[in-house]
């Protein structure tokens, strides 16, 4: 274990920061890549469906959060006259 260790240290020693960074990021899209391929998607009908869930939560949620804020705002204004 400690020897990959110190051959890893070496091989990042000899690279300049530029090379180091470079083969970062095509790993780690790579990696990115592959696990998107391994993802399974929704069909189209059902992201339709569930955005307009989303959207539907996310307005009644706002609604609710609206008639919330209009009550404590005539409350707090009732109270401070």
């Amino acid at each position: 274990m400690a020897r990959q260790n110190t051959r890893k240290s070496s091989i990042q020693q000899s690279m300049g920061s530029a090379a180091q960074s470079r083969m970062f990021r095509m790993g780690f899209f790579g990696e990115v890549y592959a696990e998107l391929r391994k993802a399974e998607w929704p069909t189209r009908q059902e992201a339709t469906r569930l955005t307009g869930v989303v959207i539907a939560i996310a307005g009644l949620v706002g609604v609710i959060l609206g008639v919330l804020d209009f009550l404590f705002g005539l409350l707090a204004r009732n109270t401070l006259s």
